[in-house]
Formats: C-alpha cells, sequence, structure tokens
C-alpha cells in the first residue's frame, strides 16, 4: 500500500524533529572522548576559551580575531574548565535555534519555520561547535522587528550582529531597498559610533585585527578564492590563524576581492531598491542572495558559515521561490558531507 502524502510529511516532519533533538544531545555527552583527542587543544571552542581566559585588554595585550560582543559573548559563557565552557556555548546554540524557528513560525509562517528545519538538520553538527548560530538568531531577529513595522530596532539589531559576526552589516542597506532612510541612518550612527568606542578601548588595530582575521597571510582553502589560487598556484596548504590556508597574495588583491564583495552587495540591494514592485515571492530572496554574495567572494570559509542564509532562504521559499528549496537543501546536505569526509591530518585529499 502506498503512503499518502500527508502520512509522508508527518514522517518526514517527525524525523526532522528527531534529529534537530538528538543532535545537541549527542555532542553533549562527548566529553570524555574529546578529552583524549585535539579538539581541546585546535578547534574553534578551544579557541574560544583561550581567548575568554587571556588577562589584558583584548585587542591591545593579545590578538583576536573577533568582534567585541563576541569577545564579551565568551567571557560570559565561562566557566574555565573546557567541558564546562563548550556545554555552555552549546546551550546558547541550542537556545539561538530555537529562537529562530520561534520567529519563522511567529513572524513570518509555518512553512518557512518547517523549511529551515529541515534545511537546517544537515547542518547541525558542524554549526554547533561554532558560535554562528548567535549572529544568525540576532539577524533574524532584526529582520522580525523591521517586518513588524520597527525598522529603527532592526536597523540597531543588524549593528549589533556586524558587532558580534560581521556579515549581518551586509543586511543594514536593505532598509534603503525598502525605503526606511531614517532607520538606515540611524543603525549607520550607531555602528559608527560603536567602531569609535571600539577603537578608543581596544587600540587603532583591533578592527584590523576581526577584518584580516589576526592578520592572515593565506586564503582559507575552502573558500571560493582560495580554491581558484590553490589552483592556479599549487601552493601545499598550511595551518594559519585556525584555518587550512594556501598561498600569500598581495594585500592588494584581498583588498579588491574586497571590493567586488562590498560592489555585489549593493549591487543587490540597487536592484531590489529600484523594483519594489515585485510579487510577494521575493521577500527573503534578496537577503539570501546578499549573504551568499559574501559567503563567494570571502577569502575565509567554513562549512559553518552555510548556515547564515538558511533562514532568509526558508523565507524565500514559502513565499513561493520553489527552486531554491533545491539548491538549499542540496548546499545543507553537501556541507556535511564535506565535514564527514574532512581528514585533517590529510586536507589536502579533500
Amino acid at each position: 500500500m502506498r503512503l499518502r502524502l500527508p502520512g509522508i510529511s508527518a514522517a518526514l516532519a517527525a524525523a526532522v524533529i528527531c534529529v534537530q533533538l538528538a543532535c545537541p544531545l549527542v555532542i553533549a555527552v562527548q566529553g570524555s572522548s574529546l578529552d583524549h583527542t585535539s579538539f581541546t587543544r585546535t578547534s574553534d571552542v578551544a579557541r574560544f576559551q583561550s581567548i575568554a581566559r587571556a588577562d589584558g585588554t583584548p585587542y591591545h595585550d593579545f590578538e583576536v580575531e573577533y568582534p567585541p560582543l563576541a569577545y564579551g559573548m565568551f567571557r560570559a559563557v565561562g566557566p574555565r574548565t573546557f567541558d564546562g565552557f563548550r556545554l555552555r556555548l552549546l546551550a546558547l546554540q541550542v537556545a539561538c535555534q530555537a529562537l529562530i524557528v520561534l520567529l519563522l513560525f511567529r513572524i513570518w509562517s509555518s512553512r518557512a519555520a518547517w523549511t529551515y528545519l529541515l534545511l537546517s538538520a544537515p547542518m547541525l553538527f558542524v554549526v554547533y561547535t561554532g558560535y554562528d548560530l548567535v549572529g544568525v538568531a540576532v539577524a533574524v531577529s532584526a529582520a522580525a522587528l523591521v517586518k513588524r513595522s520597527h525598522p529603527a530596532g532592526g536597523a540597531v539589531g543588524y549593528v549589533v550582529g556586524a558587532f558580534t559576526k560581521v556579515w549581518p552589516a551586509a543586511l543594514l542597506p536593505g532598509l534603503l531597498a525598502a525605503r526606511r532612510p531614517r532607520a538606515f541612518v540611524a543603525g549607520l550612527t550607531v555602528g559608527l559610533g560603536g567602531l569609535v568606542a571600539w577603537t578608543a578601548w581596544a587600540g587603532n588595530g583591533a578592527i584590523g585585527q576581526v577584518l584580516t582575521y589576526r592578520g592572515a597571510q593565506g586564503w582559507e582553502y575552502e573558500s571560493v578564492a582560495g580554491s581558484l589560487l590553490r589552483l592556479v598556484s599549487r601552493d601545499p596548504l598550511r595551518f594559519e590563524a585556525g584555518a587550512w590556508r594556501v598561498g600569500s597574495p598581495p594585500r592588494l588583491t584581498s583588498w579588491a576581492l574586497s571590493a567586488v564583495l562590498v560592489g555585489g552587495v549593493a549591487g543587490i540591494w540597487w536592484v531590489a531598491q529600484q523594483r519594489p514592485g515585485l510579487p510577494r515571492p521575493t521577500e527573503g530572496l534578496a537577503e539570501t542572495a546578499v549573504i551568499t554574495t559574501v559567503l563567494v567572494f570571502a577569502t575565509l570559509l567554513s562549512p559553518q558559515f552555510l548556515v547564515w542564509p538558511l533562514p532568509f532562504a526558508a523565507i524565500a521559499i514559502a513565499a513561493g521561490a520553489k527552486r531554491l528549496e533545491r539548491w538549499a537543501g542540496a548546499t545543507a546536505a553537501l556541507t556535511l558531507l564535506v565535514r564527514v569526509s574532512f581528514d585533517p591530518t590529510r586536507p589536502a585529499l579533500l
């Protein structure tokens, strides 16, 4: 007997919920096995904890590659034991995932929330080892404020996201595309004030440490730019500033690539502003395109970064952009495959 479509949908929904609930539990109980691996020394979590435990003024007395609100979060997570730090950061990530889903349900639609749950399921074992869901939760919260006619609050939310994970800054110009210039100016003012305060507190080199990832010379080999550089140069991979990198291109090349990135983001928002009469199925599509542009032209691209556009892709899919569902689903599945296949002792094989 063939299963009816409602039965298949119910089974899929149950499977997705089981994965969403089981994944953090599986990660949480790995503590004893991780103590005997390099995870406690070389992982992102280990780096976060070392930053939190360092004495002195960050960016001035010791280098930090993350924005100031991320540093404050690492300090607040505590405690000083590695496993305790890891579990608290995991709990924070789980809370952020729950907030994202709740906002999608309440502000957009159940279709958007279920789509995000499905798309993010393959990514969970990838993203729960970092703090990327914090930035995603802040960005989605800001977008929710804008949708609920609180554009100034949304602008501040994007700025808060930028001081946590940088990339939400690319969403701030969307307020101009939505004909909300006052909110954009308010967000820009808060952002500039934050940059001034950050520099006054931590020194002139603080912003540069974040933008260059502690002055890393090579490009991360999983990025599009790094992959192309590796094809051209055939340089061996090396572990630098927390990532496997390739080559040492001139700094001018990196700045030129950054200019292309900024131009691409500006172009997408310009198109969105010039065509305000487009039908509802485009909601969330510009945000997805902007974040994807950031990922494509960045010289650092870790697998967990692929979760950034998923909530906005889910919004666009729920609004009618059906074709995007296949691409987003394939991206999430292939990202999990890359992480599972990756051997840190032989990175060149991948």
